[in-house]
């Protein structure tokens, strides 16, 4: 697993998949409220200790830094993918996967599976892709055809 720094050191990004614009723009708004909402109490309570608020304030910060980070990375030969449990760390990891491993999609976008289609060969991988826009999704299924067709 590799962090977003190290993946534009490694490879050639041909295109980043983010997700909804909505999904963004709702949780951004929310945590922008929380924060000054914060910010308006601190600033109204002399005598409070402040220190909880701008714990909030920051972790706010955070999470609106994380939500605009890529989900997918599509580079040459590899695809470099957000996992579902990397969404609450510090600094995100990107697990590097190749194309020919990926296997297919789950009907929700919560999972994808990789390996071959034999029995026992599939393992399932949770990630965020339900965040992407119809569009995005579309254009995952056919990058990831076209790169399996062009490696093979």
């Amino acid at each position: 697993m590799e962090n977003l720094y190290e993946v534009f050191k490694t490879c050639i990004v041909i295109r980043q998949m983010y997700r909804k614009k909505s999904v963004r723009i709702v949780a951004s708004l929310f945590y922008s409220v929380v924060s000054a909402y914060c910010i308006n109490y601190i600033y109204n309570n002399y005598q409070h200790n402040y220190y909880v608020e701008l714990i909030i304030v920051l972790i706010s910060l955070w999470r609106i830094c994380i939500l605009n980070l890529p989900i997918v990375l599509f580079c040459e030969n590899v695809l470099f993918i957000m996992p579902s449990n990397e969404n609450w760390k510090i600094l995100p990891k990107y697990e590097k996967l190749s194309y020919n491993e990926i296997a297919g999609v789950s009907v929700y976008w919560k999972d994808l599976y990789l390996g071959k289609r034999i029995d026992g060969g599939v393992v399932k991988f949770s990630v965020l892709l339900n965040y992407l826009s119809a569009k995005d999704k579309q254009k995952f299924q056919k990058n990831i055809e076209k790169e399996i067709r062009g490696n093979n």
